[in-house]
């Protein structure tokens, strides 16, 4: 029986998508001034980094690369610093967190900095729904590691098969859920995608309301 449905932070419960485009624009302006420029930097940034889920590090050689510029910062320094400041979340967040709060207990599972983690959910205005918060930094290991799931479970007093877990990447969110035995709803809000695994899908968050 399904006691508990936790949930992803990025792209699922907050749109990463524009944080990350926002702190991109003020990083770079200073760099490229033309603004056709600017916003093809931008937007290759957001592909390598946003996309393909490569490192932060690796997205910024390859940029650096292929402007012939050397920026005087590291953004996996100054990441999770400021990518709180920029998070809202998606418009059917709350009215869904509201609404399964009614009959399930919530959390929320995430890679991350304590921090920077809940100052997206405070800034969203929604970290009063979760009885739970584990990250990363927290738990000592990351997703998909099984046992930040196997860790999120066992602060809420439950089995991980008393568990959902909401997330977009199937890789981090998908994967590790289900070796940690809970079962996972797939959410993936830019049309359809290929996938021959039989698992869970959602287009957006208010979708699971039609699900428990």
């Amino acid at each position: 029986m399904i006691k508990a449905i936790l949930f992803d932070i990025d792209d699922t419960l907050t749109n990463r998508e524009y944080a990350a485009y926002r702190l991109y624009r003020v990083l770079f302006q200073p760099y490229f001034p033309d603004p056709l420029l600017l916003e093809a930097v931008i937007q290759d940034m957001m592909v390598a980094e946003q996309y393909s889920n490569c490192s932060k590090q690796a997205a910024q050689d390859q940029i650096e690369a292929r402007y012939h510029v050397r920026f005087d910062f590291l953004l996996t320094e100054i990441w999770d610093r400021k990518i709180g400041s920029y998070g809202f979340a998606f418009e059917d967040t709350a009215d869904t967190l509201d609404y399964l709060k009614e009959k399930y207990r919530l959390g929320v599972v995430t890679n991350g900095y304590i921090d920077t983690q809940n100052e997206k959910l405070v800034r969203a205005g929604i970290l009063d729904r979760f009885e739970m918060v584990l990250t990363s930094q927290e738990a000592g290991v990351v997703k998909p590691d099984p046992k930040i799931f196997a860790l999120a479970a066992e602060k809420m007093g439950l089995k991980a098969n008393e568990c959902v877990y909401v997330g977009d990447t199937f890789s981090n969110d998908i994967y590790g859920a289900i070796k940690a035995g809970m079962e996972a709803v797939w959410i993936w809000k830019r049309g359809d995608r290929l996938c021959e695994y039989d698992v869970r899908r959602i287009g957006k968050l208010s979708d699971l309301k039609d699900l428990y």
